[in-house]
């Protein structure tokens, strides 16, 4: 018999959030689940093997949802996506305003000095 696995243990598998770069709140699992379990009221959401796709959104930050992850086990062919915090995505724009100011910035202050 094949064990479940369950989202918080897939994070723990996987290494964890990094702090710095994932958000917390930011934990999404993308299944496509069978339309009957799902209110689809539209005709265009099925597709045509009868499944829908759904986003589960899991708020890592909030103690319940550690119970709530403990009781929905991980299918086959899900995808558990972490989105990258808001800090993280400053981090990156810094990183790129100053790698473009820097090379005029040294050659401003090496003519300055000449």
């Amino acid at each position: 018999m094949k064990r479940k696995v369950f989202p918080a243990q897939a994070l723990a598998r996987s290494g964890g959030l990094v702090d710095n770069r994932a958000d917390a709140r930011g934990v999404f699992i993308f299944r496509f689940e069978d339309a009957k379990l799902v209110d689809a009221d539209h005709p265009l959401t099925a597709g045509a093997d009868g499944m829908v796709p759904v986003i589960y959104q899991v708020d890592l930050r909030d103690p319940a949802s550690f119970f709530v992850t403990q009781n929905f086990p991980v299918q086959n062919h899900d995808v558990i996506y972490v989105a990258n915090s808001p800090e993280a995505e400053f981090s990156k724009f810094m990183k790129l305003l100053i790698s473009v100011a820097m090379p005029g910035l040294t050659i401003n202050r090496m003519f300055l000095l000449n």
